[in-house]
């Protein structure tokens, strides 16, 4: 398992407190002998945006080339950020994939 990392703050630099974040992998796969279907991980941020979950890193998914979308809710539950991310690795830091 990765563990995600991440501090999410909205444009003005403000935390994006208490929001929810999801991943969801992009297609059936397998880790192991462990048949994955389509992951989805939901986490809620803390109050100061801080998030830490656990989810399969690619690099030990097959087939090759999965990803996650990732999204990024405030707690009123609007958009903040959307993308995709390649977790690898034991610790991945959202912090280093957005600008």
């Amino acid at each position: 398992m990765t563990n995600v990392t991440g501090k999410f703050t909205d444009i003005s630099g403000a935390p994006i407190a208490n929001g929810k974040v999801t991943f969801t992998l992009n297609d059936y796969a397998t880790v192991g002998s462990s048949f994955i279907t389509l992951q989805e991980v939901s986490t809620t941020l803390d109050d100061e945006g801080n998030l830490s979950v656990n989810i399969y890193g690619v690099d030990v998914l097959i087939p090759a080339g999965l990803y996650y979308t990732c999204e990024v809710f405030t707690a009123a539950g609007q958009l903040a950020w959307q993308g995709i991310v390649k977790p690898v690795g034991t610790v991945f830091n959202m912090s280093t994939v957005i600008p």
